[in-house]
C-alpha cells in the first residue's frame, strides 16, 4: 500500500513554476515596472475595435526618430475646420453663381448699359465651380487620411480655404477681364 500512495501523487499540478528548484529566484527584467500587463486591451473591454493606441514605448521611439506626439485638439479642430471649409465651398459656387447679376448691378449703378457675358463666361463660372468643389475634396482626403495615421491635419483644411480664396479671386478677375466695356471703365478710373 505505501508503494501505491507513492506513485500516486494527489497534489495539483504545478503551473507557472510553483514547484521550482529550491534556492531559485525570480527577476523580473528592469523594463517591468513600466509594462502595462494587469490591464485588458480596450477592446477587450468594450467588445468592440478602437483605434489603435500607441504605446508608451512607440512614443519613446516615434519621438526619437524626430517625429512629435499629435495634440489632442488636432483632431476636434481639423474637422470643425473641414465644416467651415464646405460651408465656404457653397458660399464660393453661390459667388461665382451670382457673378453675372453682381456685373450686371455693377453696370447698371455706373451708368455702362446692359450687361452681355462673353461667351466664355459660362465656362469660366462652371470651371471655378469644379474646382471650389475639387479643392475642398482635395482638403478633407489628405486630412482625414492624416487624421488616420496619427499626424497634425489641422492646417491643411486652413492651406485649402486659402486656395480656394486665391482661386475664388482669379475666376473673378478672369471674369471682368473678359468684358472690354469693364476694362475700359476700370482703366479710366485708375489714369
Amino acid at each position: 500500500m505505501a508503494d501505491e500512495n507513492k506513485d500516486h501523487d494527489e497534489r495539483p499540478r504545478p503551473q507557472f513554476g510553483e514547484l521550482a528548484p529550491e534556492g531559485w529566484v525570480w527577476h523580473p527584467p528592469k523594463d517591468a515596472d513600466r509594462l502595462e500587463t494587469g490591464h485588458p486591451a480596450p477592446e477587450a473591454q468594450h467588445g468592440r475595435p478602437t483605434t489603435p493606441v500607441r504605446s508608451r514605448e512607440e512614443e519613446l521611439l516615434a519621438q526619437a526618430g524626430g517625429e512629435r506626439p499629435v495634440p489632442a485638439w488636432n483632431q476636434p479642430v481639423t474637422i470643425l475646420l473641414l465644416i467651415v471649409g464646405i460651408v465656404g465651398m457653397f458660399l464660393s459656387i453661390g459667388t461665382l453663381a451670382a457673378a453675372p447679376d453682381s456685373i450686371q448691378l455693377l453696370y447698371a449703378n455706373e451708368s455702362l448699359g446692359t450687361y452681355k457675358p462673353a461667351p466664355s463666361v459660362a465656362a469660366i463660372l462652371l470651371a471655378g465651380e469644379i474646382s471650389m468643389v475639387g479643392i475642398w475634396v482635395t482638403s478633407a482626403v489628405v486630412s482625414i487620411f492624416r487624421l488616420t495615421r496619427h499626424k497634425l491635419a489641422f492646417f491643411i483644411p486652413v492651406i485649402g480655404g486659402v486656395v480656394a480664396f486665391i482661386a475664388l479671386f482669379v475666376f473673378f478677375t478672369v471674369i471682368i477681364a473678359s468684358d472690354p466695356t469693364l476694362v475700359d471703365f476700370y482703366s479710366r478710373l485708375s489714369a
